[in-house]
C-alpha cells in the first residue's frame, strides 16, 4: 500500500499535505502522527469550505471554532508544548481514557445538528452545570490565553500556513474574519483566568 504513489507514477511530497501526514501515520503509528494527519485534514477542510461555514447561524460558527482550538490543543500535549510533558502525553492520547472523558461531555460536544436551544446555551456558557464549568476551564482557562501562539505552532505542525488566518486579535475568527462575541464568563471563571494570566507573567520574567 505505502508504494502505490510511486506505481501510479508521483512521488508522496506530491499528495496533498493531509494525505502525506496519513501515510506517515500508516509507517509509524503514534499518537503524534496521527494528531497531525486528522488535524491537518481538518484544517483543510476548513480552510476549504469557508463559504459552507457562513452559512451557518452565530452559535454554529462558534461552535466550529471551538472545535478547532480544542483540536489543536490535544495536539499540543502530544507534541511536548507543556511543562509537564509526560503528563500531557497521557492526557492528550487520542486512545486513552482522558480524551474519551471530556468528549463524552454534553457542552463539548453536542449531540443534534442543528444544535437545539438547550445545546446552545451549553456552548454559549449559559447552563453552569458542572461540566459546563469543566468544558468553560478548558476553554477559558487554559487554551483561549495561548491561542495566537497555537494556531502559529500548528500551522507548522500541520504544514497548513494559512491557519494563522483563521485567528484575529487572540481571537478564533472563522470562516469570516471577524471576531465573535465572546461567550458568557462567570465571576469564578474570570477569577481563573485573572490567576493564570498572572502565573504565566511570572514564568516569563523568571
Amino acid at each position: 500500500m505505502l508504494n502505490m504513489p510511486y506505481k501510479a507514477g508521483f512521488l508522496p511530497e506530491k499528495l496533498p499535505v493531509p494525505t502525506q501526514f496519513w501515510f506517515e501515520f500508516i509507517k509509524l503509528s503514534n499518537s503524534v502522527n496521527w494528531y497531525r494527519a486528522h488535524n491537518s485534514s481538518i484544517i483543510d477542510g476548513y480552510l476549504k469550505y469557508t463559504a459552507w461555514a457562513e452559512l451557518e447561524t452565530v452559535p454554529e460558527k462558534i461552535f466550529i471554532n471551538m472545535v478547532l482550538y480544542r483540536l489543536l490543543f490535544a495536539q499540543s500535549l502530544e507534541e511536548g508544548q507543556d511543562s509537564l510533558p509526560k503528563l500531557s502525553k497521557i492526557l492528550g492520547d487520542p486512545r486513552g481514557g482522558s480524551v474519551q472523558f471530556i468528549t463524552g461531555l454534553d457542552p463539548y460536544y453536542p449531540d443534534h445538528y442543528p444544535m437545539n436551544e438547550q445545546e446552545i446555551n451549553e456552548v454559549l456558557g449559559k447552563t453552569h452545570s458542572l461540566a459546563e464549568f469543566g468544558v468553560k476551564f478548558l476553554d477559558d482557562v487554559l487554551i483561549e490565553p495561548e491561542l495566537t501562539y497555537l494556531y502559529q505552532a500548528a500551522s507548522i505542525w500541520n504544514k497548513q500556513p494559512d491557519l494563522v488566518t483563521l485567528i484575529k486579535d487572540h481571537k478564533p475568527a472563522y470562516p469570516s474574519g471577524k471576531e465573535f462575541p465572546d461567550t458568557f464568563k462567570s465571576l469564578i471563571m474570570n477569577i481563573l483566568i485573572w490567576f493564570r494570566n498572572l502565573f504565566a507573567r511570572k514564568n516569563k520574567f523568571n
